[in-house]
């Protein structure tokens, strides 16, 4: 928020009013270089990650509208959930999409498809059925605070359908990847109360707070296997990448005692 001063070769950057979302980086061609996007209100960025040679992705959530490049973003109401685009070589954003209700939206991790489409994954305390985007549903029923979505959209960014995992109280999807070209995904995160998936519904691991999961989402979007584990204190995953071997997931776990994960089919 601010004015930034920096020392990276480029000028001052103002803030649009609130907290705004910082890019910078540097390459040989053009040496340092930075840019600034955001609203009135504040703005987060939760996840950076490359997506080709010139262009990354960031995801986050937004609570003012902003235009960001030719892009403008409407707010629904409170935190609304964003994805951009932008390439670093001509400095441009080339798209860019959001999701939003009047309650708690946030896309926290998003995956670059090997079939050039994308699976962008977010949290809401909402009624997705607003959206009016297929597949979409409310996260507040039955006692539910929060659930996770992943919204399926093409190399446009024009959406195509949703998939949500929810609980009796909350689910939030933090990372996800691709397993190999597949175009299935694993979700990891972190939830409490009994986890709804198509095989049924999987208690909880521990006696308190929250689980690990891992969900396996098919290329249909529909959640085939689940895997869980936690014990009585806050336990959650925020990260997974693929290996030459399968998945590694980094997070953080309370754990009281030696507790065997279990897989769901």
């Amino acid at each position: 928020s601010g004015t930034l001063q920096n020392n990276l070769g480029s000028n001052s950057i103002q803030s649009a009013g609130g907290k705004d979302v910082l890019l910078f980086g540097w390459d040989s061609t053009q040496g340092y270089w930075q840019q600034a996007f955001g609203g009135l209100d504040d703005d987060f960025c939760w996840k950076v990650r490359w997506i080709s040679q010139d262009m990354i992705g960031v995801s986050g959530y937004f609570k003012d509208d902003f235009t960001v490049g030719s892009h403008q973003l409407m707010n629904e109401g409170n935190r609304d959930a964003f994805f951009v685009q932008f390439n670093t070589t001509s400095q441009t954003y080339d798209s860019a999409v959001s999701v939003g209700t009047p309650g708690l939206e946030e896309m926290r991790s998003f995956v670059a498809l090997s079939n050039g489409s994308f699976a962008l994954v977010g949290s809401s305390s909402g009624d997705l059925t607003s959206t009016g985007i297929v597949g979409g549903a409310s996260c507040v029923e039955n006692g539910s605070v929060a659930c996770t979505f992943i919204l399926y959209t093409d190399e446009d960014l024009v959406p195509q359908k949703m998939s949500i995992l929810q609980s009796p109280q909350s689910v939030i999807g933090f990372d996800a990847v691709e397993i190999g070209t597949s175009g299935k995904l694993l979700v990891t995160g972190q939830s409490t109360k009994p986890f709804i998936y198509s095989g049924g519904n999987v208690t909880r691991q521990g006696t308190t707070y929250t689980d690990v999961f891992v969900a396996r989402i098919t290329a249909g979007g529909v959640n085939d296997l689940l895997s869980a584990y936690g014990g009585s204190g806050i336990d959650e995953a925020r990260s997974i990448i693929s290996t030459p071997t399968g998945f590694t997931i980094s997070g953080s776990s309370q754990l009281d005692a030696d507790i065997t994960p279990k897989v769901y089919e």
